[in-house]
């Protein structure tokens, strides 16, 4: 049996409200199951990972337009087995980056700490390896203060965890 909007909301995060907005407001790029009166709306899986790929883009302040067009692309790089494990972005700025390893994820957090500024300049990448309290910051430069990240492996892993779980057989006392 296919999960319901309760369950899709439990493993993204969200309340019901969440996603009922999301729907009306046509912020889901996959297709929804047709809903019948009187019967619970089922979700595919693509549906659950796009309403958790929203809600985690909705957390750190996209708007759900705008966050609907990256949560679209997220789901076709996970389609193809090439979703990268992390997203992290300067919210000031709307630089990302997708590292693969725990190496890149530092590299890139450096990356937009001494590279990337917050306002209007030109940031200057002091010393790969410097450690980050130990550099200096060219006067001009104001480095990331605001850095969003998102594991997105763990998303589709819950949502993952969701779907195992419902292809399980009920028991006598679930039905």
């Amino acid at each position: 049996m296919a999960p319901i909007l309760e369950d899709v909301a439990a493993a993204a995060g969200c309340d019901y409200d969440f996603v009922n907005n999301l729907i009306r407001r046509n912020h889901l790029t996959t297709e929804l199951p047709a809903a019948r009166p009187g019967v619970a709306r089922n979700f595919t899986r693509e549906n659950a990972l796009e309403i958790a790929f929203l809600r985690a883009l909705v957390d750190i302040g996209h708007l759900p337009s705008v966050a609907s067009a990256i949560a679209e692309q997220w789901i076709r790089a996970e389609s193809a087995g090439t979703l990268p494990p992390w997203y992290i972005e300067n919210r000031a700025t709307g630089e990302s980056a997708t590292p693969s390893t725990s190496i890149a994820i530092k590299g890139a957090i450096e990356t937009f700490a001494l590279l990337l500024p917050d306002e209007a300049g030109v940031g200057e990448l002091i010393s790969e390896k410097a450690e980050l309290t130990e550099f200096e910051i060219a006067p001009d430069t104001k480095p990331a203060t605001r850095l969003a990240v998102i594991w997105l492996v763990e998303i589709v892993r819950r949502v993952d965890v969701l779907y195992r779980a419902a292809d399980r057989p009920r028991s006598a006392t679930q039905k």
